[in-house]
């Protein structure tokens, strides 16, 4: 009820559509927290309201450098945070996990879409493409470290498994159809499902 009218007011000047959106995001996420949540659910609670807005392309194009400084520093301060104490102790665990996300995630979501009705082809893209550990993983695992519910270890672990995910799955995306032509003998059972 209040943002329409507050957010058509200000978008008569781009700058001060800026400034109302930042002071949105900063209101809920100081609210959000106040009230013993994260920050980071504070801010995706000011994304909802704002992206629900006639305004939200002309604010994400605002906010966009402002945005990427922020996700940099975030990411600084993650890789400040990861601790290699030993190699042993994280290896297996390490391995076991990013079989599960690049290999057992994929198959499961290839499953899944073929029974859907999907094509073998869009069944694989869509595996392929969600064959990583999301960046907002990231951000749970350091609030879980934060409340200490989560050790250092476990929180290294996460962080160098979304690194190789992330960094895995972009040459999927790039070399998509030629993998695709490799595995498509091994996807033949789909069309029985």
């Amino acid at each position: 009820y209040i943002f329409p009218g507050l957010f058509n007011f200000a978008a008569k000047s781009q700058e001060l559509l800026f400034l109302l959106s930042v002071t949105t995001l900063f209101i809920f996420a100081i609210g959000i927290n106040y009230m013993g949540f994260s920050i980071a659910i504070g801010a995706f609670a000011a994304g909802v309201a704002i992206g629900n807005l006639p305004y939200n392309f002309q604010i994400i194009g605002k906010i966009k450098p402002l945005r990427d400084y922020f996700a940099t520093l975030f990411f600084a301060t993650l890789g400040l945070e990861l601790v290699f104490t030993s190699v042993e102790t994280i290896i297996v665990p390490l391995l076991i996990l990013l079989f599960l996300v690049v290999v057992l995630k994929p198959l499961v979501v290839i499953v899944i879409t073929s029974v859907f009705g999907y094509t073998r082809k869009t069944s694989f893209m869509a595996g392929i493409n969600l064959a990583q550990v999301s960046e907002f993983s990231l951000i749970i695992v350091a609030e879980g470290m934060l409340i200490g519910q989560i050790s250092r270890e476990i929180f290294s672990i996460a962080v160098i498994l979304a690194i190789i995910t992330i960094v895995m799955t972009s040459y999927f995306v790039k070399f998509d159809k030629g993998l695709y032509r490799i595995v498509k003998p091994f996807l033949k059972p789909l069309n029985l499902i």
